[in-house]
């Protein structure tokens, strides 16, 4: 007897190589992972849905989660290169919901706003050198990076269905 896979392990399944790559294992980016995993279970386990309804509500999560994304590396691009980090915490907070996030608050992993805040923070402060100051041209590399992560994985989850899907464009 064969069983057949829901539509999260199958859509867990084809995200599994970006998710699980040893690049992305470590930091910020582990964080990031595990926010897309949990966006995933999340929408699709709140009701039950067929593959394409599956991925309509995986790729509407993660085409969320990549604009915010856009959004707050739009806006970190206009400050100056070097901040204090309560100030660059300070505006990314700002920008992230505006503070629901709780970005400056030195609190432990999933304690914040959510699993993005979480990667957001970790990603400030892993820039942040021994005198306090944050390269912002660092952290909007870093923020790039994991926005070209959610990318990859809508990408993938995306050749589950024919149904034709939109994406929105990084600003420039």
């Amino acid at each position: 007897m064969s069983t057949c896979a829901t539509p999260v392990e199958t859509i867990l399944s084809k995200t599994t190589d970006i998710l699980k790559s040893s690049a992305l294992n470590s930091g910020p980016m582990s964080l990031l992972c595990e926010f897309i995993e949990r966006e995933i279970k999340d929408v699709i386990d709140t009701a039950p849905i067929d593959l394409d309804g599956a991925v309509s509500e995986a790729n509407r999560a993660l085409n969320r989660a990549y604009q915010e994304l856009d959004d707050l590396i739009e806006l970190l691009s206009t400050q100056p290169d070097s901040l204090a980090l309560k100030q660059a915490l300070g505006q990314a907070d700002n920008a992230y919901y505006s503070g629901e996030g709780r970005l400056t608050e030195d609190l432990e992993e999933g304690e914040r706003g959510d699993g993005l805040a979480d990667f957001i923070a970790a990603t400030i402060h892993e820039h942040n050198s021994e005198s306090g100051i944050v390269s912002m041209r660092s952290v909007n590399e870093s923020l790039k990076a994991g926005q070209s992560r959610i990318e990859a994985c809508i990408e993938q989850i995306e050749q589950l269905t024919s149904a034709p899907t939109s994406r929105p464009r990084p600003s420039q």
